[in-house]
């Protein structure tokens, strides 16, 4: 069992179809990507957040993490010759060319997935991932479903960022049913909210409260723009 995956990866697993390879429907798959990406960099505390509303993203730390998106978005930040937003940079990360292909490329050389090609209609090509180690996605599945169904008090940090950035893309349904979902919608508002995170520092929820919030901000305002 693999449990050294980033958030961004683990976020893919869940938002792939195990046996297509290809993304469930309805989910905003790329912002779960992105908000895992940054939230990595929260978490190991390579960025900051301003204490004014709109939250800038601040450089603390240029220490690379071994993961090449992680540290590319970090580069990204880096060389910006402004400021910007966390939901700006989640916007952009979001928008970042084949960020599904360049999330599930190391997932294929660690044995997770398998990368095919076929074509859509007969004439537009395309690369599916199927899954071919499902423990690391059965795990988490699990994690998340003993997280929300249970009424532990105490709540790793990690899985609340999971928690969180799959509830605002439309990603707990891979996880969870309908009734589940329902029936539990106050626990997981609770989780969401930081409530349960008994080791986690204040600063910590914060960031993982602004990341999840900003990931829920922006897939709004694209729903409401593509309607």
């Amino acid at each position: 069992m693999n449990n050294h995956l980033f958030l961004h990866e683990e976020l893919l697993l869940l938002a792939l179809r195990d046996q297509k390879g290809t993304i469930h429907s309805n989910t905003n798959y790329n912002y779960a990507i992105a908000g895992g990406i940054i939230a990595e960099l929260l978490l190991r505390k390579r960025i900051s957040l301003s204490s004014g509303k709109k939250k800038h993203v601040k450089i603390a730390d240029t220490t690379t993490t071994g993961n090449r998106l992680v540290d590319e978005a970090l580069e990204k930040i880096r060389e910006s010759r402004r400021e910007k937003t966390l939901q700006t940079w989640i916007q952009k990360l979001a928008d970042t060319g084949k960020i599904k292909h360049k999330v599930a490329e190391p997932l294929v050389q660690q044995g997770l997935l398998r990368m095919e090609r076929d074509k859509v209609l007969g004439i537009f090509p395309r690369k599916r991932y199927p899954t071919v180690d499902r423990q690391p996605e059965q795990y988490l599945i699990e994690r998340i479903r003993q997280t929300v169904l249970n009424a532990s008090d105490n709540i790793e940090p990690r899985t609340v960022l999971i928690i969180s950035l799959a509830k605002s893309t439309n990603l707990l349904k891979t996880c969870l049913d309908k009734t589940e979902l329902k029936q539990h919608k106050d626990r997981i508002k609770n989780i969401v909210n930081g409530e349960y995170v008994g080791s986690a520092t204040t600063e910590a929820i914060q960031a993982m409260q602004a990341a999840a919030a900003a990931v829920a901000v922006t897939t709004v305002a694209v729903s409401a723009g593509s309607q």
